[in-house]
């Protein structure tokens, strides 16, 4: 099934597997190394007719990121300068050389006489220069001016042409002041027109943050659809809340990357969640945190916000509001790791959690709650996260080699994050002595092969499977008021990765393919040559000292 827009061709088709139909389509050449992949949404739909219906809106979801994409290639390619840009470093240079000539002491008749004949030789050489278009003389500070901005300018520009003459009618302009002032005389009318722009341009008015958000949506929103008008509203919200009224000329690219750091952290639906309903964004996210909210993905950190406050920073350096694009480059790798500002627990932590409730007694087959029970353990022992836990289906938990292992993989209930996510690993033996393998026996007596492993997770709370779990565990820790920088379930990871290095499986290929991480090159040879009982014995060998569970073990049915 194709659906046609204008020359575009959208392809409807379902992923092997799975009811539910998706939008295809590959990314235009101009902009396919940048996106990389194909461009691919699904409907959610099972319904065709549904389905097709659909994708005018996912089309022009597409659309948006085509020229959110040209608009970057084009933010980073060289260009010639604009005559704003060109008008407020020739203003730079002007203030920079009467801050110069001012800054110098003059003691006594005699210095000042020698002062001003020497200002005066320099005028007149400047001047004889610039009647002969030569303009060697302000070349390095046009360089340094054009470097120190970051601007893209190539070195045979006719725009750093241009600013070399005004920096040379800048240069020759503070002379005269300079003179005029030290001759006791009253400043001389500017020489050439061009300098009153200059002049102006380096006492423009203060512009703030505000200002720029205002007068960036003037000039832009009026060939915006309702759905790009309704998408920049939490871009400008985000800055707005984060960087105050501040003056846009005083922001540097140390603001921007705390912009970045924000926006990595910002909690999914965060305009609709009651919870964090009136907070400012940075209050918005310390408490979503708190909460274990799932946060937005890599893609919408992205393409729904850092693509936009470039657009608007590159709007704001062709005006002449800021020097350079402070947000150039700034995007957020897919593997964005949150899991890398928190810690784990520790063994005393690890001990209070599992003697406490729901782990202060075995587990039955049949237990009303059984994520709240097994996911925390998995967690530890697997170093899984909880999407991956969570949404795992009974067809997932298969037996290889006699080995109880874990198939993690994409399905209908979530996507994983990233490719060196999908693995499949041996159940820890640890979790086998807690009565695992008999709980997943009893689901499979009830349950087809496409229900999840762990029902009591299926609702799929704030767009996110396991949503739930996480508010309960956070519960528990804040009750417990557990010491450490961001616990949660996530810290069972960090729990395993640091087990991992004590077994000297840090970062090896084992290590990698049990944690399901990629470190650029060698994960890539985990499930090739290998067997699952090269991962079952060095699986094993991760443990926790200190920690007794053998109040949760059950008895050996053989």
């Amino acid at each position: 099934m194709h659906h046609k827009k204008g020359k575009e061709v959208f392809k409807l088709s379902q992923r092997k597997g799975s009811t539910l139909w998706q939008v295809r389509k590959r990314w235009p050449q101009d902009v396919a190394e940048l996106l990389k992949g194909e461009f691919t949404r699904s409907t959610g739909e099972g319904d065709k007719r549904k389905a097709q219906a659909l994708i005018p809106v996912i089309a022009g979801e597409y659309e948006r990121l085509v020229q959110q994409a040209r608009d970057r290639l084009a933010d980073s390619t060289q260009r010639d300068m604009s005559r704003a840009e060109i008008l407020r470093l020739a203003a730079a240079h002007y203030a920079d050389v009467l801050a110069f000539y001012a800054a110098n002491k003059v003691d006594g008749v005699e210095s000042q006489r020698k002062t001003i004949t020497g200002l005066s030789d320099d005028l007149a050489y400047r001047e004889a220069a610039f009647g002969r278009e030569d303009y060697q003389t302000v070349r390095q500070s046009v360089n340094g001016l054009i470097e120190r901005e970051g601007l893209p300018v190539p070195e045979d520009s006719p725009s750093r042409t241009e600013l070399e003459r005004l920096a040379m009618l800048a240069r020759m302009e503070a002379l005269r002041q300079t003179i005029a002032r030290l001759q006791g005389q009253p400043a001389p009318p500017f020489k050439a027109e061009e300098i009153g722009e200059i002049v102006a341009a380096s006492g423009k008015p203060k512009k703030t943050v505000t200002d720029l958000l205002d007068a960036y949506e003037a000039a832009k929103t009026g060939g915006w659809s309702e759905s790009s008008k309704s998408a920049f509203s939490p871009v400008r919200r985000l800055l707005r809340d984060s960087l105050g009224d501040r003056e846009v000329a005083t922001l540097t690219r140390d603001d921007a990357r705390k912009v970045q750091g924000l926006v990595k952290r910002l909690p999914r639906n965060l305009g609709k969640l009651k919870a964090l309903e009136g907070l400012p964004v940075p209050q918005a996210v310390e408490k979503a945190e708190r909460l274990e909210l799932p946060t937005v993905t890599a893609k919408t950190m992205n393409g729904g916000y850092l693509v936009h406050i470039m657009a608007v920073f590159a709007w704001a350096m062709q005006e002449g509001w800021t020097p350079t694009n402070l947000f150039l480059k700034l995007a957020v790798a897919d593997d964005v790791a949150d899991e890398d500002r928190r810690d784990p627990f520790t063994t005393e932590q690890l001990q209070h959690l599992f003697t406490s409730e729901p782990w202060t007694a075995p587990a039955t087959p049949d237990m009303a709650l059984p994520g709240r029970f097994w996911v925390p353990l998995l967690g530890l022992f697997q170093g899984a996260r909880r999407g991956e836990l969570v949404g795992l289906q009974m067809r997932d938990v298969v037996e290889i080699e006699g080995i109880l292992s874990l198939h993690i993989r994409d399905n209908d209930i979530r996507n994983l994050k990233n490719r060196a996510s999908r693995r499949v690993v041996p159940v820890h033996p640890s979790v086998l002595e807690l009565g695992f393998g008999q709980y997943v026996e009893h689901r499979r007596q009830h349950a087809p092969a496409d229900a999840l492993l762990f029902p009591d997770q299926k609702d799929k709370a704030r767009g996110q499977i396991g949503y739930n779990l996480g508010v309960w565990f956070g519960k528990k820790i804040n009750a417990y008021q557990m010491q450490g920088r961001n616990l949660s379930l996530h810290s069972f990871r960090h729990n395993f990765e640091d087990a991992l290095r004590r077994a000297g499986l840090h970062k090896t290929p084992i290590g990698l393919g049990l944690a399901g991480r990629d470190d650029g090159g060698s994960a890539a040879s985990y499930g090739s040559g290998y067997v699952m009982s090269d991962f079952a014995e060095p699986l094993a060998r991760v443990r926790f000292a200190g920690l007794d569970l053998s109040h949760l073990k059950v008895a050996n049915d053989e």
